[in-house]
């Protein structure tokens, strides 16, 4: 069985209901909240996410990958990474350890921001809401 797991932030969580939010609810199935320590930024209509040491918690969902083969390929290509899309993509899908308080750590793939956020609002209270 393919664990791979999601942690996502702003518009893919499910109270974004938009295409692609749905999408990952039909190919997965929530596990729980988390949050790691970074940094958080509004970047147009949408937000962008570091880690960085000495931040804050970042907070989101968790989500387990069931139709990975389909699925993948749809975010990255949302999230304008990977393949056919300019360097230096907007973001970078990486693992890193999410802390759940009913799971305790876990790995999991999220997409952080890889541009400059100079002149980017922060979002300090780590959660992200659309602003429109």
């Amino acid at each position: 069985m393919d664990r791979n797991h999601l942690f996502v932030y702003g518009t893919l969580a499910k109270s974004h209901n938009n295409p692609m939010s749905r999408l990952l609810q039909a190919n997965s199935s929530y596990l729980c909240n988390g949050w790691f320590t970074g940094r958080l930024y509004e970047i147009a209509g949408y937000p962008g996410a570091l880690k960085v040491p000495g931040g804050y918690p970042v907070y989101g969902e968790i989500y387990r990958i069931g139709n990975s083969s389909i699925l993948w390929g749809e975010l990255d290509r949302y999230e304008e990474t990977g393949e056919g899309f300019p360097l230096p993509w907007e973001y970078v899908r990486k693992k890193i350890i999410i802390k759940t308080k009913e799971k305790g750590s876990l790995e999991c793939w999220i997409y952080l921001y890889n541009w400059d956020v100079t002149g980017k609002r922060e979002i300090p209270g780590g959660v992200y809401r659309a602003t429109s």
